[in-house]
């Protein structure tokens, strides 16, 4: 599972665009300093990273509040 610690450490989050860049490259298609993600069927940005793969907005609550929401985790 995802932490706040592993995110930050693998991507940098833009508050004001709310844009994930690739710190790390976690994969040949995940280039250091390239925007993250990709938008699925319904219109969410998905990011696949080595943890999982996780909607934009959950990743930037966890940025931000420091646990993914209840939504996802089931808690």
């Amino acid at each position: 599972m995802m932490t706040q610690e592993y995110l930050k450490e693998i991507l940098s989050y833009g508050h004001d665009t709310g844009v994930f860049v690739w710190n790390k490259s976690p994969s040949k298609k995940a280039k250091k300093g390239k925007v993250a993600g990709s938008v699925n069927h319904s219109g969410h940005i998905v990011i696949k990273t080595p943890a999982g793969r996780y909607r934009a907005h959950h990743l930037a609550w966890l940025w931000v509040y420091g646990k993914l929401p209840s939504i996802v985790t089931g808690k």
